[in-house]
């Protein structure tokens, strides 16, 4: 019964995925970010890839958890995909659209809300690797929680995306280097948070 408990747990991560998607580029779009969505697909293609990010380490961290799958080799695997997923893709992809970034920056001028929207979907990616890492981890009951993190994700996304703009307002290194910026500090918080925990994913488990 456990395992179909953590099938439906994937089945639900994945459908969730979707919606949320959906709605928060309806959101997007209310909020006068119609132009981001309708010529970058931003947040379309980051908040997709946000779901596709946290279904990957339900998998990786609740269904292929146990078992064989909790082998010494199985976990370096993982490991070594929790890398090129987050560098090989969430980075390499945020650095590639820099350039859509410092025209979505350019067409919404000082329309706060629909900044942080935006910016905030585009960086939810690199917040969803954080709570993959975490829950890597099983740190208080993440991995049973992840599958229901999208929200969670998105909302903190959003706060870090408001607080970079608004700080770009008072500081003129942020203004002039946003785009960068932007993608670049939450990745770095990632890399900051495993100095602080001291291990690498499924680290903990490794150790056992």
């Amino acid at each position: 019964m456990e395992f179909f408990a953590r099938l439906v747990r994937l089945v639900v991560t994945a459908i969730i995925g979707i919606v949320v998607m959906f709605v928060f580029s309806g959101m997007v779009e209310s909020f006068g970010g119609g132009y981001a969505t309708s010529h970058h697909l931003i947040p379309n293609t980051s908040t997709l890839a946000m779901g596709a990010i946290i279904l990957i380490n339900v998998l990786m961290s609740d269904i292929l958890g146990e078992g064989i799958f909790a082998s010494k080799t199985a976990r370096l695997i993982k490991m070594g995909l929790f890398f090129v997923v987050w560098i090989g893709f969430v980075t390499e992809c945020q650095e590639q659209e820099v350039w859509r970034i410092e025209a979505i920056q350019s067409e919404l001028g000082d329309d706060i809300v629909a900044k942080a929207l935006v910016y905030g979907g585009y960086i939810a990616p690199s917040v969803a690797v954080l709570f993959s890492y975490r829950a890597s981890l099983e740190d208080n009951g993440a991995i049973e929680s992840l599958y229901m993190i999208h929200p969670l994700v998105l909302l903190i996304s959003v706060i870090v995306a408001l607080a970079l703009v608004l700080l770009g307002n008072y500081v003129q290194f942020v203004y002039e280097n946003f785009s960068d910026i932007l993608w670049i500090f939450p990745n770095a918080c990632v890399i900051i948070y495993m100095l602080i925990r001291w291990s690498l994913p499924y680290q903990s488990i490794y150790e056992e």
